[in-house]
């Protein structure tokens, strides 16, 4: 873990907030993480992000990729 975090807050295994996650585990492995999500997960991760950024949202929430794509955008800032 790159940051302590109260272990309540975090399931990597469900629908955790992304932005728990990158605190967590830093850029690379929230990369890592990120991609390895279905598609039913990263869209409830994606809501979570569109709250932070209204007016934002996924090219496609037809696509695993573009959700992930999103999310990462948004969350990690590159």
């Amino acid at each position: 873990m790159v940051k302590p975090i109260d272990r309540s807050l975090l399931d990597v295994y469900t629908d955790s907030n992304p932005f728990t996650l990158y605190e967590a585990f830093g850029k690379e492995q929230f990369i890592h993480m990120i991609e390895g999500y279905s598609l039913e997960v990263l869209k409830q991760m994606a809501a979570s992000v569109q709250q932070q950024f209204p007016g934002t949202k996924p090219q496609s929430k037809a696509k695993r990729s573009s959700v992930a794509a999103y999310i990462i955008a948004h969350v990690v800032g590159d």
